[in-house]
């Protein structure tokens, strides 16, 4: 079955979420009764808020912007919401490098929840369920809140982002990393800053650190498994900018470069909305190990022969972005 993907280039973040509804038909998907939670990656604080220092900012963004999801696309989703008349709408986020609240009391989430009539909740101690991982690469299972469980519909909104550990981060590793509660993994994700009833993920601290050309293969691995244990309906990313790295950089620590690429992209398939990105960026997408992954396991279509993009085309957004050394010579298109 061939998978459209949506590409909006240019207009403002509300122009280009409408038209991104209209190109997939989603209005047509959600009823006004509905329960639907929005999922944005906020995992860190900005680095130029006023909470930077404050108690539970773990860690900060590596740039001022393009490191989590921008308010207006936030913003452009619940007013798409609200102008559809659905009136039960969650934010959830279990932020990584931080406790929640502070992440969304740095981005001034409560106003603008408060605006729109919806709910923010901190998935990292909401109440969750065990869900068990059919033939899981590295779990056997995942508590996933039961807020995430029991939405009528869910709308993954990631970032335009290369990423050291998983070459991108994009929706997959929004949801497949991003929805996993605190309270049973630790805050961060690894323990480090405060422990989980579970633990450490596997890729975490004293966990496996095997890379394979460049990429974790522990952090693909989970992230595969969560998706393949629950799916979501939407994936949207934010791309008013995108962020990767200087050439030739060595660590993802380095000097981040941030562009300005104003678009955004858009699917039902998880899957191929990876990929579509990654092409994007000049990258094979059945070359990064959590996309070909993910695809072999049937939550995706990552053939790019296979997706009908629609709005605008790949060649004409497309940028080269740098993964890092390690990762080049395997995924970079010639």
């Amino acid at each position: 079955m061939r998978v459209p993907v949506a590409i909006s280039k240019n207009g403002s973040a509300y122009e280009q979420t409408k038209r991104i509804f209209t190109l997939l038909g989603v209005e047509n998907s959600i009823s006004p009764q509905d329960k639907v939670l929005v999922k944005p990656n906020l995992v860190r604080v900005p680095s130029d808020s006023p909470y930077a220092n404050a108690d539970g900012a773990y860690e900060h963004t590596l740039s001022p912007e393009g490191d989590l999801v921008h308010n207006e696309v936030i913003e452009s989703v619940l007013q798409v919401l609200h102008e559809m008349k659905v009136r039960n709408i969650i934010v959830g986020e279990a932020s990584g490098g931080a406790e929640t609240p502070v992440v969304f009391k740095s981005l001034g989430l409560h106003e603008l929840a408060t605006k729109y009539g919806a709910e923010l909740i901190d998935l990292n101690y909401a109440e969750a369920s065990k869900v068990s991982i059919k033939d899981g690469l590295v779990l056997k299972y995942a508590w996933i809140p039961k807020i995430v469980l029991d939405a009528d519909y869910s709308i993954n909104v990631a970032v335009s982002k290369v990423h050291g550990f998983t070459a991108v981060t994009l929706a997959l590793k929004n949801w497949g990393l991003g929805i996993l509660p605190g309270k049973y993994y630790g805050i961060n994700k690894t323990g480090r800053y405060k422990q989980g009833i579970e633990g450490p993920l596997p890729m975490h601290e004293h966990g496996d650190r095997t890379k394979l050309f460049g990429q974790e293969v522990s952090s693909s691995k989970v992230i595969v498994d969560v998706c393949s244990a629950v799916k979501c309906d939407l994936n949207i990313v934010d791309g008013l900018t995108t962020l990767h790295n200087e050439p030739g950089a060595k660590s993802y620590w380095a000097k981040p470069l941030l562009e300005r690429t104003n678009m955004i992209i858009a699917s039902h398939d998880i899957v191929a909305t990876d990929a579509v990105c990654s092409r994007i960026f000049g990258f094979n997408p059945e070359k990064i190990l959590h996309i070909k992954w993910a695809a072999d396991k049937g939550i995706g279509n990552c053939d790019l022969s296979q997706i009908d993009v629609l709005g605008q085309k790949i060649e004409d957004v497309e940028i080269r972005c740098n993964p890092l050394a390690s990762q080049a010579s395997f995924i970079k298109i010639n």
